[in-house]
């Protein structure tokens, strides 16, 4: 039986990693003021304005406060160039600071610029861990349960697999789900709602409107409740795709290459008692290897050079933060692209004439 059903809601203790992040955003707010009432009259931050980044700039090169508000841009101009009390000129932290050399406007400028920059190096660093050369480097995780074994037997509908549309490594798992021929009723899945803002930690939230983007186990609000609910003290990421045991309610596996792997060696079929769980949901259906053992050794190889040029590559372009990390990752993305364009002008599939693992990555 799967176990009771509890509502994990969103009232529930930052962990550090969140406390340090609001930190960062909480500074980032303070900066972004200080530079909006420097630069900006408060009648125009009040009606929201869009401001061109080139007038921050003109009003930074200028060091002083212009006697002619940047409002003037958006209204019709003033009766006198002298600012009135209320109505533009800012704060004037600028000038007020600049008196006597108290603080130049180049050192309260860099300032902010400066803790902009590492506020930011802060956030990134929360989402994606970073090497002292700027490199990112993907974190690895605990949970190492495996489908058909004594303590998770492959029987049909006792497993929930959470996904993301948003997710490249959902994807191939619902690929595998597919050309293995695993049923929703074999192995039900849910789909997840990709929304940091409303997230605790990470990304993905449960949907209130569809219910396959509702949490059938425990009524979750996000992926975080989820996985506190099944590893109390859980601090890693928390992340899809994710294999929960219903019956232990326990983790099985967080990581997208394993159970793409369990998937193919898996078979529910063996487990089910009559036809019930069969996937009758196309005429079509079909069951491939998708790790032959003739092919094993060059899939193994493949699998290497794919994620590390390939699927990681590109999260080490985004996360990278430095010009150098950031050229090695794109350099080795490129290089991987023209290999796999040069394999696929030969064959139909990377290996072959047949899909494998490989080219569900």
């Amino acid at each position: 039986a799967s176990p009771p059903r509890k509502h994990v809601g969103r009232r529930e203790a930052f962990p550090v990693s969140m406390r340090t992040t609001t930190m960062a955003m909480v500074f980032l707010a303070i900066v972004a003021f200080i530079i909006s009432a420097t630069t900006y009259s408060p009648s125009i931050l009040r009606r929201g304005s869009h401001i061109k980044l080139g007038s921050v700039r003109r009003g930074w090169a200028q060091r002083r406060v212009p006697s002619r508000p940047l409002c003037a841009v958006f209204s019709s101009p003033p009766k006198s160039n002298t600012p009135t009390s209320g109505n533009n000129g800012g704060l004037r932290i600028l000038e007020w600071a600049g008196r006597g050399g108290l603080l130049p406007q180049p050192l309260l400028v860099q300032t902010a610029k400066t803790g902009w920059r590492e506020a930011w190096k802060i956030m990134v660093s929360e989402l994606a861990p970073q090497s002292k050369s700027g490199d990112y480097i993907r974190p690895t995780y605990g949970f190492q349960g495996k489908l058909g074994t004594s303590e998770h037997p492959a029987v049909p509908g006792r497993y929930q697999l959470y996904v993301g549309n948003a997710c490249p490594w959902c994807h191939r798992v619902l690929l595998a789900k597919v050309f293995r021929n695993i049923s929703m009723a074999q192995l039900p899945h849910t789909e997840l709602v990709d929304d940091p803002t409303k997230a605790s930690r990470g990304g993905w939230v449960f949907g209130t409107e569809r219910d396959d983007q509702k949490d059938p186990l425990f009524g979750s609000y996000d992926l975080r409740a989820l996985y506190e609910r099944c590893s109390p003290g859980y601090t890693g990421r928390c992340t899809a795709p994710l294999l929960i045991d219903k019956e232990t309610g326990t983790i099985v596996s967080n990581e997208s290459e394993d159970l793409v792997r369990m998937l193919n060696e898996v078979d529910f079929e063996e487990s089910t008692a009559g036809q019930e769980h069969r996937n009758d949901d196309s005429k079509n259906s079909f069951n491939v290897d998708l790790y032959p053992p003739h092919l094993q050794a060059d899939i193994d190889a493949a699998n290497r050079w794919i994620y590390s040029g390939i699927n990681n590559g590109v999260y080490r372009c985004g996360f990278a933060t430095s010009q150098s990390a950031y050229d090695r990752a794109m350099d080795d993305v490129t290089k991987s692209l023209d290999r796999v364009e040069g394999m696929l002008s030969k064959s139909r599939f990377l290996l072959g004439e047949k899909i494998t693992e490989s080219d569900l990555r």
